[in-house]
């Protein structure tokens, strides 16, 4: 059985997974899913529905010009232009569909995810609208990182793929927001507190975001997840309880500050 379907097992109940390691390390293949076409392999290469060459263009030519910007604070108006250009109701569309898409789960595993998807969706909309009016003066890094045109490059593949069947208009967008986040804020692309089965989820440590399936990021075709700069969870990043998550990093902190501080 591959991952991806053991995943699907586990989040709609039909399997439970013998190792905790192994439940910590799945992707959550339904969230992903929300930027992935179905059957995106067979997909990639057929030809667009007729009804939605119109929108593929569109979003073609967005991700084309998207690709050479190389500081923010060029790419963080053109990405808000992009994103402002959808009717209002693109973002409650999105969550619908998210919801739609993962009825059949687990409900208190659902109840969870649903909240880090909305705040992935509404939350990352308004701070890239907000920082778009106000941008900042200094950037702390002023330059995109490496890859930011390969994630273009995806993106757009990912909406022709997607065309062969549906609209990729908010596939498109989907990307966008994603974008927006990894590359203008250099944050995680599912924002922290992303939950994943098996207990574990996105985690912050100062400037670093880390997450448990980092390492299969690789595993789904037009996933956002090679393009995130968060790294895999390891050591007290595994910890499931967060009451001895928290004892432990506390008696890192105490050991660090008498090795570095106190000699």
């Amino acid at each position: 059985m591959d991952l991806i379907t053991k995943i699907r097992n586990l989040l709609t109940g039909g399997e439970k997974w013998a190792g905790d390691r192994d439940q910590g390390r799945c992707i959550d293949i339904i969230m992903d899913t929300a930027s992935l076409p179905p059957a995106a392999r067979e997909k990639a290469a057929a030809a667009p529905d007729p009804h939605y060459i119109a929108s593929l263009e569109e979003c073609l030519r967005v991700w084309s010009g998207l690709s050479a910007h190389t500081k923010k604070e060029t790419l963080l108006p053109a990405v808000a232009e992009a994103a402002s250009a959808y009717p209002h109701d693109a973002l409650t569309r999105m969550m619908a569909n998210f919801e739609r898409k993962t009825a059949d789960m687990q409900k208190r595993y659902r109840d969870r995810l649903l909240v880090a998807v909305h705040r992935e969706i509404f939350d990352t909309h308004h701070r890239l609208m907000t920082m778009a009016r106000e941008p900042p003066t200094l950037w702390r890094a002023p330059r995109v990182r490496d890859g930011f045109s390969n994630y273009c490059t995806m993106a757009a593949a990912a909406c022709r793929a997607q065309a062969a069947a549906k609209d990729p208009a908010l596939l498109s967008l989907t990307y966008l927001l994603a974008g927006f986040a990894m590359y203008v804020e250099d944050g995680p692309g599912h924002p922290v507190g992303t939950p994943f089965p098996g207990g574990l989820e996105v985690s912050r440590d100062g400037w670093t975001t880390y997450c448990p399936v980092r390492e299969h990021a690789d595993d789904v075709p037009f996933s956002i997840c090679p393009f995130c700069p968060a790294l895999q969870s390891a050591g007290v990043h595994l910890i499931r309880d967060p009451g001895e998550k928290k004892m432990v990093e506390q008696k890192e902190y105490i050991r660090n500050y008498f090795t570095n501080f106190k000699g």
